[in-house]
């Protein structure tokens, strides 16, 4: 059987689910991938209870929640590795990300927020977690202004944050958020979304799952050891790939540089005309 291991945050969890393609496996070979948490170690920052991952993982025919363990069985470790060499292999050496499949119940779709016609650009505007991803409310406000100003009535926006300040960004009727809404939910509002705007979240593993394009601000981080090392796990399959532009990481695969010592370095004007390119580079496929 195959392990895949749940571990730190929602966005570890997705990118580790994201790289096995365990719904291929599950229709073709009857093959269902255990997930296996484990606990949270010294030293490491707080993350989400158990149950929620837990919960999310049971959404998924093809995937088996196993509980918690610090040392999955080597062969089972092997397979996992194996699965995600092959598809390397078939994918341009180059690592794939594949759909998650979290099932939702009729009474929890029928809570999304109705997506509007045209092209819907989803911002996952990190309001709290990370102290070096918070952008604050005002910038987030004039960013949000710029884009409208300029799109109108072309655009509408999704904001996908479950802080209670996010109230405060809906000042437009084309602006909806996903306050309210479940880890489940908030993961099918983002894949139904023409372009993703994030700071550095598990937002980015959803839109690299689903062929989504996405900008991603990167600001450098303490808990990230080095660039190399961010390229190599967190940005795994996304850093260089075509659908992908990012802020402030920068270079190659090999060579990769940090460029955005702190977010507030970031000017809403400069978001706001990167996001106003891409929507245009892409808004005929919508």
């Amino acid at each position: 059987m195959i392990t895949i291991l749940s571990w730190g945050g929602i966005g570890d969890t997705l990118r580790n689910i994201g790289l096995v393609p365990h719904q291929f496996l599950f229709q073709k070979f009857g093959i269902r991938c255990r997930v296996v948490r484990r606990p949270q170690q010294p030293g490491e920052r707080e993350c989400p209870p158990v149950p929620l991952f837990q919960e999310l993982v049971e959404r998924s025919p093809s995937l088996l929640w196993s509980g918690a363990m610090d040392n999955p069985p080597r062969h089972q470790r092997i397979g996992n590795r194996a699965v995600r060499e092959i598809v390397k292999l078939l994918h341009h050496n180059a690592p794939q990300y594949f759909p998650f499949d979290f099932r939702l119940t009729e009474q929890e779709r029928a809570m999304l927020p109705t997506r509007a016609p045209g092209f819907v650009v989803g911002v996952q505007t990190h309001l709290s977690g990370v102290p070096s991803k918070e952008w604050g409310i005002a910038n987030w406000q004039s960013y949000l202004r710029m884009l409208l100003d300029k799109e109108s009535p072309g655009i509408s926006i999704v904001l996908i944050d479950n802080d209670d300040r996010v109230g405060e960004l809906c000042f437009d009727p084309r602006i909806s958020t996903t306050r309210g809404l479940n880890i489940a939910q908030s993961i099918a509002v983002a894949e139904r979304v023409n372009l993703m705007i994030s700071i550095d979240s598990w937002s980015k593993y959803v839109a690299a799952s689903r062929r989504i394009p996405q900008l991603i601000v990167v600001p450098s981080q303490s808990e990230y050891h080095n660039p190399g090392g961010l390229a190599r796990e967190w940005f795994e399959g996304i850093f260089n790939q075509p659908l992908n532009t990012l802020i402030g990481f920068e270079g190659t695969l090999q060579h990769p540089r940090a460029t955005l010592d702190r977010i507030e370095d970031l000017s809403p004007k400069t978001l706001a005309q990167q996001t106003l390119n891409l929507i245009q580079i892409h808004r005929h496929s919508a």
